[in-house]
């Protein structure tokens, strides 16, 4: 050993010592930069539109398994159209069961007008209201 050391305690400080060298010698941290150029009036608009559907009542699993197949084949036969982003939520709004009223929203983001994708969210409430109204 190179150093000799005369007790437990000449030991601890030099490792002590040891690790502020040793953290002293830490690279800076790295700094990220997120620029943005900038922005047209019609990119990235954003909005939605909200409509409320009356399910049931009571429980009735079969109406809301066939409520799920009637969103998603409305979204993928109106929104493929699209030249935009489009997409939906569904959140449960009922008072003392939940499901007995769903709020459907439909989202878009991207380079439409708001013209366009009130057409186009028009079109998927439509095609919802369609298969509702086939499944009751």
């Amino acid at each position: 050993m190179l150093l000799r050391c005369r007790g437990d305690s000449e030991m601890r400080y030099l490792i002590i010592f040891a690790f502020i060298l040793a953290g002293c010698a830490a690279t800076a941290e790295k700094k990220h930069y997120i620029y943005s150029g900038p922005q047209e009036e019609k990119a990235g608009a954003k909005e939605e539109f909200s409509r409320i559907y009356e399910l049931s009542k009571t429980p009735d699993y079969e109406l809301e398994k066939k409520f799920e197949t009637i969103l998603e084949e409305a979204s993928s036969k109106v929104f493929v159209s699209a030249s935009s982003y489009y997409s939906y939520s569904m959140s449960p709004y009922g008072a003392v069961y939940p499901f007995s009223s769903v709020k459907v929203t439909c989202l878009f983001a991207g380079y439409a007008g708001k013209d366009d994708a009130k057409k186009i969210c028009s079109d998927f409430f439509r095609e919802i209201e369609t298969g509702l109204a086939l499944a009751k």
